[in-house]
């Protein structure tokens, strides 16, 4: 699906959503989602039919309905009501409910991932405008899926990105409850050559940085709880003024959903 969030950073122009997003605008979107659909569909019978796992990593938001998104950006996102537990996304049902299908949802405290989505937005799509970011920056899309798969009857299993760079042991843990051998899950690998990395592209590259860089697992990566105050005082020196404050009411607006998922999050 991530080559539908290009066309999707469109939708999420400030014009664009003052206009209720164009059907000239939709379009384009709509076919890029249907077609990582059809690949996802086609994917899964390959593997059914070759006995093995299809794995799909995607950030919860980036298939969502024109519509859902519309109504998220002009109206909920600071709500104080609960996301709904329904697909808001243009994945269809029986697809995301194939049998079999094991969920985890990653979680991570608003106040770390907030700033750093602003960083990546500004240098991969150019701006981090208002809309966009009320659309990317929450917890409400991983809650709302949280809750939908919890209504059909299967589990999603939440994990704190923190976990994974300090726990080896609950990495075990989290694939024996997705179906996984423990014994096969790694924590060192070969650093990516430059050949490697030049057959990428330069945005994949940026993105991975610490991973292709990296022989394993860095705990020192893993952020402590943060200070707020603290951190809005950076937030200022890095962002200025005006983003800051929205940085702010973003993470405050969060807060309830990561609190609510982090509350169900897998322990050891």
């Amino acid at each position: 699906m991530s080559p539908a969030r290009r066309l999707q950073a469109q939708l999420m122009l400030e014009s664009s959503v003052e206009a209720g997003i164009p059907d000239d605008t939709r379009k384009p979107y709509v076919d890029a989602v249907n077609a990582g659909v059809a690949t996802w569909e086609k994917a899964w019978e390959e593997t059914q039919a070759e006995g093995n796992l299809l794995f799909v990593h995607e950030h919860a938001q980036f298939a969502t309905s024109i519509d859902s998104a519309l109504e998220y950006v002009r109206h909920a996102w600071n709500s104080d009501a609960p996301s709904k537990p329904i697909n808001f996304t243009m994945i269809p049902d029986n697809l995301l409910l194939k049998p079999g299908t094991a969920v985890i949802l990653t979680t991570r405290h608003p106040a770390w991932v907030i700033p750093a989505v602003c960083r990546a937005m500004g240098h991969i799509e150019g701006d981090a405008n208002r809309s966009n970011l009320i659309f990317v920056c929450n917890m409400h899309w991983q809650r709302a899926l949280y809750d939908w798969y919890t209504q059909n009857g299967v589990k999603a299993v939440v994990v704190e990105a923190e976990d994974y760079m300090t726990s080896p042991d609950l990495v075990r843990k989290l694939c024996s409850e997705v179906g996984l051998d423990p014994e096969r899950a790694l924590f060192s690998w070969p650093r990516a050559t430059e050949e490697e990395k030049a057959s990428m592209r330069p945005v994949v590259v940026h993105l991975l940085h610490s991973l292709l860089n990296s022989t394993g697992i860095i705990p020192g990566k893993a952020n402590p709880p943060p200070i707020l105050p603290d951190e809005e005082v950076k937030w200022k020196q890095e962002f200025g003024e005006e983003r800051a404050r929205l940085i702010k009411e973003l993470v405050d607006a969060a807060m309830p959903d990561y609190e609510y998922l982090r509350a169900r999050k897998l322990t050891l």
